[in-house]
């Protein structure tokens, strides 16, 4: 019977198989494939990491940035700047009662409607009618409308749009529009 004498032997076989130059395997070299499916596993790994921690360096973002350059802009009567900025932080941080006695500092909260309801309305800065903001459609729950004088915009399908100005001052900026009927 052909049996190999020793371990040893059996080995010397095998690698002569595996290697076809008789020559032993490097240790350390892992096959190409395997190397790659390593790597993709830690990329992998990496981005679940990354894509997992987004909630906390967005909270870690209004805490460390966003509220102390609103507090800036309210210090020096730029509402505007101010609003837009909190209305970005309150999305991640809804429930941050720093952010929330931030607001009254510079907006007042308003209750917007129309004459029909559904319409949607929209604000933009007084200096700049480039960017218009939707505030929501009528009628809106109380909002938050920056303090001082701003553009706004009512449209609804089959209506006159309406332009005009939104004032929020010490008493709010509560406000009923009033759509004319293209027919």
């Amino acid at each position: 019977a052909n049996r190999f004498q020793s371990a040893d032997e059996l080995l010397a076989d095998i690698e002569s198989i595996a290697t076809p130059s008789g020559a032993l395997p490097s240790a350390t070299r892992v096959p190409r494939g395997r190397a790659l499916a390593w790597a993709g596993v830690a990329a992998a790994v990496v981005a679940v990491a990354w894509i997992s921690t987004g909630p906390m360096r967005r909270a870690r973002w209004v805490r460390t940035e966003a509220i102390p350059r609103i507090k800036q802009y309210a210090d020096i009567a730029q509402n505007d700047s101010a609003w837009m900025l909190a209305r970005r932080a309150t999305e991640i941080l809804p429930h941050d009662s720093t952010l929330a006695t931030l607001w009254p500092r510079f907006a007042r909260k308003a209750v917007l409607s129309s004459t029909p309801e559904g319409a949607d309305i929209y604000r933009a800065s007084f200096n700049d009618s480039t960017r218009w903001i939707a505030l929501g459609t009528t009628p809106t729950d109380s909002i938050w409308i920056p303090i001082g004088v701003g553009r706004s915009r009512v449209e609804k399908a089959g209506f006159r749009t309406q332009p005009g100005l939104l004032v929020a001052g010490f008493g709010g900026a509560s406000r009923t529009f009033v759509l004319d009927s293209i027919s």
